[in-house]
Order: structure tokens, then sequence, then C-alpha cells
């Protein structure tokens, strides 16, 4: 019975795990056809479709992560995000410098509102102003 539990969970990953593959095989596809029928030039087409994988691979981990943390329940999930990210926020002087008897719950609390963004190599997220 555990053998057949156990095998039953492979078998639904795999099965996750082309489903995401076909989808995404398919966007690229479709924006590869797109791009061939209107003649951009090739380098131009292998900029972009490098730029749709790495972004699709960034948003497939973020809905992931997001699903993951709704089925855990409300009372853990400030221990987990702290857990998760507290460590990697300290690494930022910024918040690393911060004096507070509630440093550990704002920092959380700074992660859960943020929201992941990808911006091609030759845009200006910072600029002199």
């Amino acid at each position: 019975i555990i053998f057949g539990m156990l095998l039953t969970e492979v078998d639904t990953a795999v099965s996750y795990l082309r489903r995401f593959a076909r989808k995404r095989g398919h966007d690229l596809q479709v924006l590869l056809d797109f791009l061939r029928s209107k003649h951009v030039p090739v380098q131009l087409e292998r900029e972009i479709m490098e730029w749709v994988e790495f972004d699709w691979d960034t948003h497939e981990d973020v809905r992931t992560t997001a699903y993951a943390m709704e089925l855990v329940p409300e009372q853990q999930l400030y221990e987990l995000q702290k857990h998760l990210h507290f460590n990697r926020l300290l690494k930022v002087p910024l918040f690393n410098s911060i004096k507070c008897v509630y440093k550990d719950q704002f920092l959380v609390d700074v992660w859960m509102i943020m929201k992941p963004q990808t911006f091609c190599k030759s845009k200006v997220i910072v600029g002199p102003d």
C-alpha cells in the first residue's frame, strides 16, 4: 500500500512537470513563430527568446512559491517567511542598520509585500534622479 501511495505521488509530480514543459514549450514556439513571421533579425530573436525563457522560469517559481504559501497555516506563515528570508534581508545595509525592537517583524512584513519583477538587461531601473 505504501509503495502504491509513493508511486501515485511520483506520478503526480511527473505529470505536473510534463504539463509545465508542454505549456512553456508551446508558448515559446508561438513567440518564435511570430518573430520569424515578422522577419525579426536573428540576433534580436535570440535575445528575445532568452529573455522570455528567463522571465517564464522566474514567474513559474513565483507562482509555485505563492501556491505553497497559501497552503501554510496563517499561524506558521510568519515563522516560515522569517526562516526563508530574514538573513537575506539582513544583507541589505539599509535593513541591517535598523535598530528597533520590532526589526524581525518589520523585515518579514517588507518581504511579504514585495513583488518580484524582471527587467531586460538594457532597461535602466535606477537613474540619476
